[in-house]
């Protein structure tokens, strides 16, 4: 979620099927949702807002790179960070771990990537012309009941608005 000086949520900073990384104001993202949609905001725990900020300036460079639809970790061989790929839980996972110079933030392992159904994914690599991959990743699962992540569903009928998160 990016901030404006004073702290109140704007826009949200997301890596989006067909397209892309893009930075959509706050009243954009809700309304693609149906009425009575609930909604969840995380807050990674022991982050500065120095890393906060620099977690947001990392996705924000990203804004405008193309979705990662093979679900491959962003390429370090990318000449520019609009080039490189992310899906959606990868902007969050990669954005965190630069700002915390760290290569795991939300878990003490690295997490396997797993494709159930089987068969759905096979078919999805296959129309892609593209093997199942094996390696590691994120979901968006996994970020949400991470240890490191304080959960709070959001009151979008509160007369506050919503506060800085990343």
């Amino acid at each position: 979620v990016v901030a404006d000086a004073s702290g109140h949520a704007t826009s949200v900073i997301e890596a989006v099927r067909l397209l892309g990384v893009r930075n959509l104001a706050l009243e954009g993202f809700f309304a693609e949702f149906i009425a009575g949609t609930r909604f969840f905001r995380g807050r990674l725990e022991g982050v500065t807002t120095e890393q906060c900020q620099k977690a947001v300036s990392y996705a924000s460079r990203r804004v405008g790179a193309n979705y990662a639809s093979s679900f491959a970790p962003p390429s370090s061989l990318a000449t520019t960070p609009w080039t490189q790929e992310f899906y959606c839980s990868s902007i969050v996972d990669y954005a965190h771990r630069d700002a915390l110079e760290q290569d795991l933030v939300f878990t003490n392992e690295p997490f396997p990537l797993m494709f159930q159904p089987r068969d759905f994914w096979e078919e999805y690599y296959r129309s892609q012309d593209l093997e199942l991959p094996s390696g590691f990743g994120s979901n968006p699962t996994l970020l949400m009941h991470s240890p490191r992540v304080k959960c709070v569903e959001l009151d979008l009928n509160a007369p506050e608005p919503v506060e800085e998160t990343h």
